[in-house]
């Protein structure tokens, strides 16, 4: 069992949070013959993505490369999807990478370990029957921006019962916060973090939200494993056998407030893709 209050493990766990936000996706995008309007075939874009960002942060990237090859098409109409599946922007880079992992990874090794082919390959659509019904629309930064603080504040007011801390943040600082997840700058970030109490170690998990799980769980105490078994095993009237958290499949004594202390996104939620 993990010791969180040892010097030592303090010190380790500060190197994980450090990897977390070292880790990056290779990723291709490409567009679909029917949207090219010139005569030249285009080059596909390539880029590497941190897991800990956006997808809606290499949206004016992906629509400089393609520009001469398409036209006539909206800012606000632009979507990316995976094998078809109109993927959410306004959630970590990591977290759609890995539920795509789970739906629609390889299991070549029999060791329930999936993976995605990479690069990971994206199609960009520029307009089109834009998919109202599951992707939100993004027409620049701004929105982008304006989603992350609201999740923030989502995620603190289920914490603590209270956004007063972000509330009263000035539009200097919310600006530095975003500024440290665009820049993946950790240090900046964790300062940012510590001011709005969105790092404050608590003895209990009874009001932490994890995304596909309870809103109030009772889980004080609780490992990994015990929290998938007693909590979202029931949730989803099925038994969980895959899950996936910064990429990591975590060994199932992990305790959980260990993973929030040390794995939530830079919007401060615990993300668990499972299957």
């Amino acid at each position: 069992m993990i010791n969180t209050n040892n010097n030592e493990q303090e010190v380790d766990d500060s190197q994980i949070r450090k990897q977390l936000w070292g880790g990056y996706i290779p990723v291709v995008f490409n567009i679909t013959a029917e949207q090219i309007t010139s005569f030249t075939q285009p080059f596909p874009y390539y880029i590497m993505i941190p897991r800990q960002s956006y997808l809606s942060l290499f949206i004016e990237k992906v629509k400089t490369h393609f520009s001469d090859f398409v036209s006539g098409f909206g800012s606000d109409n632009f979507w990316l999807s995976y094998n078809e599946v109109p993927l959410q922007w306004h959630v970590p880079a990591g977290v759609v990478f890995d539920l795509m992992t789970i739906l629609y990874g390889n299991n070549n090794n029999n060791n329930n370990n999936n993976t995605l082919n990479l690069p990971w390959n994206l199609t960009a659509h520029f307009g089109g029957n834009f998919p109202s019904d599951a992707v939100v629309r993004c027409s620049n930064e701004e929105d982008a921006q304006w989603h992350f603080l609201n999740n923030v504040k989502e995620c603190m007011y289920i914490r603590y019962g209270s956004t007063t801390a972000m509330m009263t943040l000035s539009n200097d600082d919310q600006a530095e916060l975003w500024n440290s997840v665009k820049t993946l700058n950790e240090s900046q970030y964790m300062k940012m973090k510590d001011k709005i109490h969105l790092g404050s170690k608590q003895n209990s998990l009874d009001d932490i939200k994890v995304m596909i799980c309870l809103k109030r769980a009772q889980l004080k105490g609780m490992t990994l494993e015990s929290f998938i078994k007693d909590h979202v095993n029931p949730t989803l009237k099925k038994e969980i056998n895959l899950f996936l958290i910064q990429g990591i499949q975590p060994d199932g004594d992990t305790e959980m407030l260990w993973l929030l202390e040390n794995c939530c996104l830079p919007d401060g939620f615990l993300y668990i893709c499972c299957k």
